[in-house]
């Protein structure tokens, strides 16, 4: 079903080829976009990991870690981005109501501490009847 949106993000997009190393980052309503991008991945002879975030692992890792730990990278993201040569980002919590919890801060100072490599961002995991009942 997402083949034909895999090949573009993964040939004509990022150009991947047989000398990268891909991590595709999905949540858990977006693991069908997810596989069909690692699959393209492979068949570009592409090394591709699936990184899978839930909106409690999120929620969690905003809510209980201070601002200034989260504007340094994690040692396991400095671990994975060593190797990385591209990302595939569905970013996206499922249910939107935890970021009301949350500081606008932390959520900035998560993003200052990612190291920038090429990218594709797809907010297709924005697309979820929980956010549509919350923005209407």
């Amino acid at each position: 079903m997402y083949d034909e949106l895999a090949k573009i993000v993964v040939k004509d997009s990022l150009g991947i080829n047989s000398s990268n190393v891909v991590t595709i980052t999905t949540w858990d309503h977006t693991i069908d976009v997810a596989n069909a991008m690692a699959v393209e991945c492979f068949k570009q002879g592409a090394d591709a990991m699936i990184s899978l975030w839930t909106d409690e692992y999120y929620y969690g890792l905003l809510r209980e870690l201070s601002a200034e730990s989260l504007q340094v990278p994690s040692k396991i993201c400095q671990a994975f981005t060593e190797a990385e040569t591209a990302t595939i980002n569905l970013y996206g919590p499922k249910n939107p109501e935890g970021l009301k919890k949350l500081s606008p801060a932390k959520i900035n100072a998560w993003m200052e501490g990612e190291r920038k490599i090429r990218n594709v961002n797809l907010p297709l995991a924005l697309l979820t009847p929980e956010r549509a009942k919350v923005y209407g």
